[in-house]
């Protein structure tokens, strides 16, 4: 793997249009400016070096390290794996043989999201209030996690 990390305001108004943002409620869910990154972490994947699909878990562990980092900064971190491949790619100028895998937006919470579990098979979409508070349904831990046994 390997990163670019966009800081560069022109450049990081250039990524934000080819970035696709909370999808069950856009375009509510898109920043307004003032509220935008400050950050852009594109996870590359060298595809002369990575063979198969294992990449997928370096990826993973690779952004849940930086989210965790983060996050003991202060700072919230959102996973985006929606948004325009091709366009990303000729922005950050980024050669043939590497791809965008996902990208991590970084900035300080302006929300504090309501999360609360949801009954087994019931819908896992989030959505804003009148009050617009973000509310985000989780599965329970009992109904996703099998012990010895599925």
């Amino acid at each position: 793997m390997e990163y670019v990390i966009a800081v560069d305001d022109a450049l990081r108004k250039k990524i934000f249009p080819s970035l696709r943002w909370a999808a069950y409620i856009a375009p509510e869910g898109n920043p307004k400016d003032g509220e935008r990154p400050i950050a852009y972490i594109i996870i590359l994947v060298n595809k002369e070096i990575s063979f198969g699909s294992f990449f997928k878990y370096d990826v993973g562990a690779s952004a849940q390290n930086i989210t965790l980092a983060a996050l003991e900064e202060g700072i919230g971190c959102c996973w985006i794996g929606s948004f325009n491949r091709v366009k990303i790619q000729n922005i950050l100028k980024i050669p043939v043989g590497h791809s965008v895998d996902l990208v991590l937006a970084l900035g300080y919470p302006l929300e504090s999201p309501e999360y609360y579990d949801i009954e087994k098979g019931k819908p896992i979409k989030y959505y804003k209030d009148a009050s617009g508070v973000l509310h985000i349904p989780k599965r329970k831990v009992a109904d996703i996690v099998h012990i010895d046994y599925f």
